[in-house]
């Protein structure tokens, strides 16, 4: 066989393995304002999934809790809500269930926060969920970069499965996230 046949037999076979993956990783940054955040959560998640050494079961739920303010563990700010939310959407999209629930005292709602976990007895939020992973994370603020690391957590004894560190450009729409909002106290 030429070399040009084999060359473009092979780039024949790159292309339709990567047409057939099942989770397309978003790698070329979208020309809408705004959607740099999406495409970085999304990369994110696939990333914390990639590390993931263990075998997760897409049909057994995972947990997504709102990026905590790394200076004050039950603060969340707009972007840390959003970016849990981005996160959740990738996994469904890549297969997985995905459950909301108010774990009571385990899983605290704030009006304006978001979901924090408060306690670490992971293994109780396991029994009352159902769920076999929880993602959790954090965010810290810079001048110009807002550094994100995330956890894929086992939801019955909190053994970090994987975790993934990114970093945000500090644009217009994530400044107007950051900042944190004030607690509320639900009943």
């Amino acid at each position: 066989m030429k070399p040009i046949n084999v060359l473009i037999s092979c780039l024949a076979v790159v292309l339709v393995a990567a047409c057939g993956s099942p989770n397309p990783v978003l790698t070329k940054s979208p020309k809408t304002p705004g959607t740099e955040l999406i495409v970085s959560n999304y990369q994110a998640m696939d990333q914390l999934l990639q590390k993931n050494q263990t075998n997760l079961t897409p049909a057994k739920p995972v947990l997504v809790t709102s990026l905590a303010d790394i200076n004050n563990l039950e603060l969340s700010s707009p972007l840390g809500r959003i970016s849990s939310e981005q996160l959740a959407s990738r996994l469904v999209g890549s297969g997985y269930a995905v459950v909301e629930v108010n774990m009571g005292n385990r899983l605290r709602i704030n009006r304006g926060t978001g979901q924090l976990i408060l306690s670490r007895d992971v293994r109780e939020l396991s029994r009352e969920s159902g769920a076999q992973a929880v993602v959790a994370g954090t965010f810290t603020v810079s001048q110009n970069e807002v550094f994100v690391n995330l956890k894929l957590l086992r939801a019955d004894d909190g053994r970090v499965l994987s975790a993934h560190d990114y970093v945000l450009k500090m644009d217009d729409n994530v400044q107007s996230m950051v900042t944190p909002v004030r607690r509320y106290t639900v009943y």
